[in-house]
């Protein structure tokens, strides 16, 4: 999935610069900018992507595919160890995507509303392939937890990079990084509470999520 810089196509090469510009500037960005940056004529980004619009759908679907790479490579590895530490060298590629996300999300509108719910649903694909394979416990509701996994962790990422003091965005990422990892794969691993009264609860009080959990048993 990583690419060399001396590597890219055009194409890639103007995606790139928008992704870089995009995410460090925001989406006000104009295209003559992002065509410094890339290294190219205005013209040519209106031939590979017609417009502004089409230049940041195709960034977002860029990003969402990393996204979804780096999840399937996580389902798929026999050597969890490994595959975190070829995430820690790749930081510094991974902050450029993650600085994109964050100001996705920040900008609001449909751009971002259509960004989030293809990150939830590629985050559901990751949770029922681990539930499949074992690895990840069954829900009750596995799009709902999806939908809360994922606007948590996106939220969590909103703050660290909204508030940072960093200029570069390899460094705050590198903060959410230390802040993050431990407690959430300790809250992942042993849970928070030490029994279900609160869920079993909820579930008697809301015949929604009750009638679910029946139909689930019932399949």
């Amino acid at each position: 999935m990583r690419i060399a810089p001396g590597d890219l196509t055009t194409r890639a090469r103007i995606q790139r610069a928008a992704i870089e510009r995009f995410g460090r500037d925001g989406f006000d960005v104009g295209l003559r900018g992002i065509a410094e940056t890339a290294g190219v004529s205005l013209g040519l980004i209106r031939h590979h992507f017609g417009s502004k619009d089409g230049l940041r759908a195709a960034c977002d679907t860029h990003v969402l595919e990393y996204v979804e790479h780096l999840m399937e490579e996580q389902a798929a590895s026999t050597h969890l160890m490994a595959t975190l530490g070829e995430y820690m060298r790749q930081s510094g590629e991974m902050s450029v995507y993650v600085h994109y996300m964050v100001r996705s999300l920040q900008s609001g509108g449909a751009f971002a509303r259509d960004f989030l719910e293809r990150l939830i649903q590629s985050t559901r694909v990751y949770l029922d392939a681990g539930v499949a394979n074992g690895s990840v416990v069954p829900s009750i509701d596995p799009e709902a937890r999806a939908r809360f996994l994922t606007m948590a962790s996106m939220g969590a990422l909103l703050l660290e990079f909204t508030l940072s003091e960093r200029d570069d965005p390899r460094e705050a990422w590198d903060d959410y990084v230390r802040h993050a990892t431990l407690p959430a794969l300790e809250l992942y691993s042993h849970g928070l509470l030490t029994d279900t009264t609160f869920l079993e609860a909820f579930l008697a009080s809301d015949s929604s999520t009750t009638s679910s959990v029946n139909e689930a048993d019932a399949t």
